[in-house]
């Protein structure tokens, strides 16, 4: 009997031994055993994948940041721009000018704002009023490719609007936001020629007779001569 104990206790810590060595937890089941094992070896798994984290990605981070400090150049450039749009379903001409400054060659952050210059008519009570519509805001743009001769951009404002009718006194104010794309020309180093199109959106529009939203918002080609440093 004595012997029996001691060869199942001799059994417990050959058993405890090998276990412990693999996963420093003793084990007097084999079932038991594994299970434990496979979460002890998923737990170390996390923690190689945290040191990991911790050791190596701040030091990316930092070696990205002063690397974009050193390659981005700044420039500016301002523009005229000449926009065909529809209004209320008739084509009109808008002018306007627009600024920028220029992180690195990819993106431009600066202020547009645009003026109809054509003659549009409202109806209103018979007689036919004339048409003021300004709007602008923040300009922003991604370019591709600065460097090569053609190259493309996505381009996107957002801001305001106002439009009144004849003389009156009051002025309807809204939200305007335009989305478009455009190809641009390396001419010189210090001058762009761009053309594209784009989608104007007019939303809040409620206080002009006779329009609404839709008749303010439309497709539009957008001509500009951008000049600056690039």
């Amino acid at each position: 009997m004595l012997s029996k104990m001691t060869g199942l206790h001799g059994y417990m810590a050959i058993h405890y031994i090998d276990i412990s060595h693999r996963a420093c937890i003793p084990y007097l089941f084999a079932g038991h055993g594994e299970q434990s094992i496979q979460e002890v070896r998923t737990v170390k798994s996390i923690l190689i994948v945290c040191l990991f984290l911790v050791l190596f990605v701040p030091g990316a981070l930092m070696a990205q940041q002063q690397s974009l400090v050193q390659d981005t150049q700044f420039g500016w450039f301002v523009a005229p721009v000449l926009k065909i749009t529809g209004i209320s379903n008739q084509v009109e001409a808008m002018a306007g000018l627009r600024g920028a400054v220029l992180l690195g060659k990819w993106f431009s952050i600066g202020l547009g704002a645009y003026t109809l210059i054509s003659d549009f008519k409202v109806d209103v009570d018979g007689t036919p009023e004339n048409l003021s519509f300004t709007y602008g805001g923040l300009e922003q743009d991604v370019i591709f490719l600065s460097d090569s001769l053609v190259h493309g951009a996505f381009r996107l404002l957002m801001g305001a609007g106002s439009a009144s009718l004849g003389d009156a006194v009051s002025v309807d104010r809204f939200f305007v936001a335009e989305l478009g794309g455009d190809a641009e020309m390396n001419v010189t180093d210090w001058m762009r020629i761009s053309v594209g199109g784009g989608w104007r959106f007019a939303q809040g529009v409620s206080d002009l007779e006779g329009l609404i939203n839709n008749d303010l918002s439309g497709l539009l080609i957008n001509f500009a001569i951008k000049v600056g440093r690039f």
